[in-house]
């Protein structure tokens, strides 16, 4: 069989996958595969998009709160505000890694019989970039609680 490069991992729809028995769910292993293979794609995603994206509107609220506000409980509330936005998205991120982990899953038990393509994921270096993610932004959340509770005593 023709195994799929990472050159051409644009997708599975196309591939030659090997057609199984139906698992029990209406659907074949190999398309099962598939759909597991394209939520694992949207999860990564995500996860690399959630923290620039969390970062830059965090950026934007302290421009606002420094800048263009001078009473220090309408600052307060602005940096509580990115405090707490910032906290929506680690969890976010944390629940995004938890169904990428998910679909691993399934993709690890169903890839032997479908080996045509490489799966998506090699060593934990998802992992580790996933807690470094992690770490980045509960050092910023803690940072925000600090200038929060800094601004209010002032």
């Amino acid at each position: 069989m023709k195994r799929i490069t990472a050159s051409k991992r644009k997708g599975l729809r196309g591939s030659r996958l090997e057609e199984t028995k139906d698992n029990g769910n209406g659907i074949s292993d190999s398309e099962l595969l598939r759909q597991c293979w394209e939520d694992w794609r949207h999860f990564d995603s995500l996860i690399w998009q959630i923290p620039s994206l969390s970062v830059a509107i965090v950026g934007g609220l302290l421009a606002i709160a420094y800048y263009a506000i001078q009473e220090t409980t309408e600052r307060g509330l602005v940096i509580l505000l990115a405090a707490l936005f910032l906290l929506v998205m680690t969890l976010a991120l944390y629940k995004h890694r938890y169904f990428q982990e998910k679909r691993t899953t399934i993709i690890m038990k169903l890839w032997p019989k479908n080996r045509d393509f490489d799966p998506p994921f090699k060593g934990k270096s998802k992992l580790s970039a996933f807690y470094f993610q992690f770490l980045a932004l509960m050092i910023l959340f803690i940072g925000l609680l600090f200038l929060f509770f800094r601004t209010i005593s002032t």
